[in-house]
């Protein structure tokens, strides 16, 4: 088993409901299988065979396989799939709204000089922006890797999703921010 299953799988063993398969098979009963998310997976880690192929000023790289897994436990998709998930999180599928509202919410620190104070960071999602009446405005999700890099921007107010995916490196959470100040109302 891969360093992402052994530390996935107790995860996974904590819900009753995934007591009878393997992390990927979890993933897919709950999320990928009932959104119709056929293209995204858990990378197999000693095979390479999804590793992305990363550009540099247009010129194809070799991969850069690393020697340990992802934070995010190895998922990989394509955007049509990142499509259903983001129609998923404005339809407040998948998940009870306790949840949405607590993954959605901001970090209160537990622990350290700033403990009791709260951060723009919600669980599993990079950036909770609130306006100045509390109400959500935009949540963001980046991902990146050797040769990669995604950015999902929700604006649940508006409606809207901005997802961008490249192969190769930079700063597209600032492209992405871009993206949706140009399509305004």
């Amino acid at each position: 088993m891969s360093p992402e299953g052994e530390a996935l799988d107790p995860l996974c063993r904590a819900d009753a409901s995934c007591r009878a398969g393997a992390y990927a098979d979890y993933i897919k009963s709950i999320i990928t299988g009932p959104l119709g998310m056929s293209d995204t997976g858990l990378i197999d880690f000693e095979s390479g065979d999804q590793w992305a192929t990363p550009y540099i000023n247009g010129a194809a790289q070799s991969p850069r396989l690393p020697l340990q897994g992802f934070s995010g436990g190895g998922l990989v998709t394509t955007m049509g799939d990142l499509e259903k998930l983001a129609t998923a999180l404005h339809e407040r599928k998948i998940l009870s709204a306790k949840s949405y509202q607590r993954m959605w919410s901001r970090t209160v620190l537990t622990s350290g000089n700033s403990k009791g104070s709260s951060i723009n960071f919600g669980l599993g999602w990079d950036d909770v922006a609130f306006d100045s009446n509390g109400n959500l405005v935009r949540v963001t999700k980046n991902g990146g890797g050797w040769g990669w890099g995604s950015q999902l921007n929700y604006y649940p107010e508006e409606g809207k999703t901005v997802i961008v995916l490249c192969n190769g490196p930079g700063a597209i959470g600032s492209l992405a921010g871009s993206v949706h100040d140009l399509t305004g109302e």
